[in-house]
């Protein structure tokens, strides 16, 4: 509560978003957020919500044409606002309010994308220095994802987490 929404968080590579209405999924503990490519080559990244039913909005990546909840199919449009409420009649207490989707900060750096909960604060570059002045001659930007891969172990975060620090 007091630390991650207001620190930076890398949710994915710019690549994995290579054109307008591509989408990612990022989870972060009991929060889920939904990064979308824009029309005008921007990345806008919401909390993965309906808020109606606090459902899930997409479950994996991949193109969409609209945000759509599969409870109710109130939809939003890729830029968070909404779409469609259907049979609107039964949701007049909706009426007047804005329902458009929360949407959390975007901030890029070498083709990573990085996203922060809290509006305000450190700039992703003042947060990331000195890193992006070291990295300047390794082109991080050049580089791209070949490959996820996640394993469950049955041991003390810590001690893995340690194990493999050298990475």
């Amino acid at each position: 509560e007091r630390m991650w929404p207001r620190v930076w968080q890398f949710a994915a590579r710019e690549e994995e978003l290579p054109e307008p209405r591509d989408s990612v999924v990022y989870e972060l503990g009991d929060k889920s957020f939904l990064l979308v490519r824009q029309d005008d080559g921007s990345i806008r990244a919401f909390y993965n919500v309906c808020l109606h039913r606090g459902r899930k909005l997409r479950l994996k990546n991949g193109k969409v044409n609209d945000l759509r909840c599969p409870y109710h199919a109130f939809t939003w449009n890729n830029d968070g606002s909404l779409k469609n409420i259907p049979c609107r009649w039964d949701f007049k207490h909706l009426e007047g309010q804005d329902m458009s989707l929360p949407e959390v900060q975007v901030g890029t750096w070498g083709g990573y994308v990085f996203i922060k909960e809290e509006p305000g604060g450190i700039s992703l570059e003042d947060y990331l220095a000195p890193l992006p002045q070291h990295f300047v001659d390794w082109g991080p930007d050049e580089c791209y994802t070949v490959k996820w891969g996640a394993k469950v172990l049955k041991a003390n975060w810590k001690v893995c987490m340690e194990a493999f620090i050298e990475a």
